[in-house]
């Protein structure tokens, strides 16, 4: 956190200026100190313990057994470092204004397999989901992290949050069928209009009028699917 408050403040400094760069600058030197600080912790960690981290990564290896509450406490240390690699990459990569954050992710499935009754791990996951619009990722990951011993107040906070935006936007999508719906019965009424008749699964059947603006109307209903997939 040490590194993030710093960072913070930088940030801060830098809503106050017109010329960013050094700002920017100073941030991305904060980041590269921090993940030298920990890549070197880490390897601290391993050699005094005596832990393979490697082997935690190997789906083709079993873990190793630790034997000593030490050595545990020390997986759980190196467990924490990995995720702070990879807030500093997410860090990194906003500083940078991208969108790729492919080295954060990595750090953070790390951090799982190290130890996964940690539920920190799913979190962070589930907040890089957020931030490149994969929501069925996120409910995924939140899930998981609220399946673990380790559980936060704000994890069902943001599932909730979720659930809630999942259910205004099929609210949305719905009225605005339903509008649609209506503009075409009302454009038939009008005896100058084609219908087009659809029948659904449930067995209901729908119409649709086909006039000049029919490509931007089969646009807007791929859209509206597009949407919905993304709530599902």
């Amino acid at each position: 956190s040490c590194f993030h408050n710093v960072i913070e403040r930088f940030r801060e400094h830098d809503k106050q200026l017109n010329d960013n760069s050094n700002v920017k600058k100073c941030i991305e030197t904060v980041i590269e100190d921090g993940e030298r600080f920990f890549l070197a912790f880490i390897r601290q960690l391993e050699s005094a313990f005596h832990i393979d981290t490697e082997l935690y990564f190997n789906s083709n290896a079993y873990s190793p057994e630790l034997n000593t509450i030490v050595a545990k406490y020390a997986l759980l240390c190196t467990q924490h470092c990995f995720l702070n690699l990879g807030d500093l990459a997410r860090y990194k990569e906003t500083n940078r204004n991208g969108a790729d954050y492919a080295e954060a992710r990595k750090y953070y499935l790390r951090a799982r397999l190290l130890y996964p009754k940690n539920g920190k791990s799913c979190k962070q996951l589930a907040i890089l989901a957020v931030m490149t619009h994969r929501r069925l990722d996120a409910i995924y990951y939140y899930i998981r992290a609220l399946a673990t011993t380790t559980l936060n107040d704000s994890v069902k906070q943001n599932l909730v949050s979720l659930f809630e935006e999942a259910r205004r936007r099929l609210e949305t999508l719905e009225k605005e069928l339903k509008e649609r719906e209506k503009k075409n019965e009302r454009k038939i009424r009008a005896g100058n209009q084609k219908l087009e008749i659809w029948k659904r699964t449930d067995g209901t059947i729908v119409g649709r009028s086909l006039d000049d603006g029919q490509s931007n109307n089969s646009q807007n209903e791929f859209d509206g699917c597009v949407s919905q997939q993304e709530v599902c």
